[in-house]
């Protein structure tokens, strides 16, 4: 798939907020139980600019995913070589490969982005995300058991790592 990547736009949030919605209701992906709206994520968009940056994969012109860097913990400085990384792809264009071309580009903008690593949170039973970061390097570094209630549904957390450089935890940096 022939797909361009860019730093998405304010004309670009329509159709982001779009493809998030879509995920809402499988359950899969987010932990939000009902779709969320521009103005509830209008200071979410202001956020993803500069080192943490939000982007879109587009073929022709139409977005087919977007993927985002962004703090980590709560933005605690102790935590800045390290972003968290989501991919979200439009639901009828999953299986065409467009999730792991956008988190290769996301992999390799963090680096430019001088960060360390990256971490993921995936529900247990998101299987495809879970394949697929797998197969992209990351590695299960933690897991949170019965953490988030989906409609009375428990579900569990596994916290992907990976790391983007070489340097050893007992190396200075």
């Amino acid at each position: 798939m022939d797909l361009t990547f860019r730093l998405a736009e304010p004309p670009d949030y329509e159709r982001i907020i779009a493809i998030y919605n879509q995920a809402v209701p499988l359950r899969l992906s987010t932990a939000d139980l009902v779709a969320v709206t521009l103005a509830q994520r209008a200071s979410w968009f202001a956020e993803r600019q500069g080192r943490y940056p939000l982007v879109v994969a587009e073929q022709t012109g139409e977005i087919y995913g977007w993927g985002a860097l962004g703090t980590f913990y709560s933005g605690r400085a102790g935590y800045f070589e390290c972003a968290e990384v989501s991919v979200y792809v439009a639901l009828d264009l999953q299986g065409r490969g467009v999730g792991p071309a956008l988190l290769r580009y996301l992999m390799d903008l963090a680096r430019t982005h001088q960060f360390r690593r990256l971490v993921a949170l995936v529900f247990a039973h998101n299987l495809a995300s879970l394949k697929m970061c797998h197969r992209l390097g990351f590695e299960r570094w933690g897991y949170l058991p019965g953490v988030a209630n989906m409609d009375g549904m428990i579900r569990d957390v596994e916290i992907l790592g990976y790391f983007l450089d070489t340097v050893s935890d007992s190396e200075p940096a």
